[in-house]
């Protein structure tokens, strides 16, 4: 399959992803999830970094957003005391980095624009009633979009330091 081709399918396999976390019931959610993430590493030429990039990046986003929500700025709509859904969009998300979502990390300025237009996908979540932004309202995305990105950009500095980059 050709790099392009990939970049697409990787592309679509998040989108699928992402709507079985937010609308499917956890069981189902866990078992897409697990289906695209081994597909994923199975597609791609050097798994053992991947399988880094993405318990690294996935573990690093949810630990963040569990701290986030923490201070009170958001809420997970989640029968489970963990939201296994947000540990899941994050892995998910981080299986695009080298690849499909490439574009988002390789530059400071796009990882800022990026990470200030994030939150746009938890409204998203929050319309379907997945998550909650607390009042105040507006406050609590501005500041949404600064952490992600604040996150952006430290993995953009990793994948630079460790030349994570995909040629992809």
């Amino acid at each position: 399959m050709t790099k392009k081709k990939y970049n697409i399918m990787n592309l679509c396999l998040f989108q699928i992803g992402w709507f079985s976390c937010v609308l499917l019931p956890l069981p189902v959610a866990t078992i897409i999830t697990l289906v695209l993430i081994s597909f994923h590493l199975y597609s791609v030429d050097d798994t053992k970094k991947e399988i880094y990039v993405v318990v690294f990046v996935g573990c690093f986003g949810f630990s963040v957003d569990l701290i986030f929500s923490k201070f009170g700025f958001i809420s997970y709509n989640d029968t489970t005391r963990v939201p296994f859904f947000l540990l899941y969009l994050w892995l998910l998300f981080a299986m695009t980095l080298r690849y499909s979502s490439k574009i988002f990390i390789q530059s400071r300025l796009i990882c800022i624009i990026t990470g200030l237009l994030a939150p746009f996908s938890y409204i998203g979540a929050q319309k379907l009633n997945k998550v909650e932004y607390i009042n105040p309202y507006i406050q609590s995305i501005i500041v949404h979009g600064f952490i992600w990105s604040i996150i952006l950009l430290i993995i953009r500095e990793l994948f630079m330091k460790y030349e994570l980059m995909s040629n992809a």
